[in-house]
């Protein structure tokens, strides 16, 4: 018993169907969870690439003190084959420099990593400076 006046809700048969629907919000979450992962990764990379410049920057140094303790104090050019050699390929181009510092000797080490963002592709800078006393 309709009053008159009154319309029937048309029909929608597509509402009511829920198939395809899981698929659907799997499709949209996708993006976001592949986007978060190789974002997680990459920093994973830069912070292992800094750990490993450090180290190699430290390394470096103290090998740099010892050959000035021990009166054949190493040049530019032995610097820089040390310290690539102890990074071992953590960052490619990094550049190793020592000098005198009241600390002892100094040795700074820089590189840049590629950040791949899948839109671009970024230059991420390190720099360190490790200090070993003597020299």
């Amino acid at each position: 018993m309709r009053e008159t006046g009154q319309r029937k809700a048309p029909r929608r048969p597509w509402l009511a169907d829920r198939g395809g629907a899981t698929a659907a919000e799997f499709a949209l979450t996708l993006a976001a969870t592949i986007t978060l992962t190789l974002g997680v990764i990459n920093l994973a990379i830069v912070i292992y690439s800094y750990a490993a410049l450090q180290a190699a920057a430290q390394t470096t140094a103290r090998w740099a003190a010892i050959q000035a303790m021990t009166g054949s104090p190493a040049d530019a050019a032995a610097i820089e084959a040390h310290g690539r050699s102890v990074l071992r390929g953590a960052g490619e181009g990094a550049r190793f420099a020592s000098e005198a510092a009241l600390c002892g000797t100094e040795v700074r080490a820089t590189t840049s990593l590629p950040l791949l963002t899948g839109i671009a592709t970024f230059q991420i800078p390190l720099a360190v400076r490790a200090c070993a006393a003597g020299g």
